[in-house]
């Protein structure tokens, strides 16, 4: 059975991976809307859209230590994400239990 805490941190995982995609692709828009754009730059973040894209499709609600690593590599700062992840952790544990 998934823990309720982790369908959220499931989320939140998905959101901050969509956030850094929506970022991309304000960058690659911003690339290609130059007069002499350069096409390996835009070459290589649409590989990093890609990429991201493959981890946000392959997270899982069951795996929580990936969701927490995920959560950590794509926060704003590291303490912001121990916040985040202690909050949901707060807010849950009798859910859970």
């Amino acid at each position: 059975m998934v823990r309720e805490s982790n369908r959220v941190l499931y989320e939140l995982a998905r959101d901050l991976i969509s956030g850094h995609m929506a970022l991309l692709s304000s960058q690659l828009w911003q690339e290609r809307d130059k007069p002499n754009r350069d096409d390996a730059l835009c070459g290589a973040i649409q590989a990093q859209s890609t990429r991201l894209f493959i981890e946000r499709d392959s997270l899982s609600s069951s795996d929580r230590a990936s969701l927490e690593a995920c959560i950590r590599r794509y926060a704003k700062s590291p303490s912001g994400a121990e916040q985040a992840i202690a909050a949901v952790d707060e807010l849950y544990s009798a859910k859970d239990k």
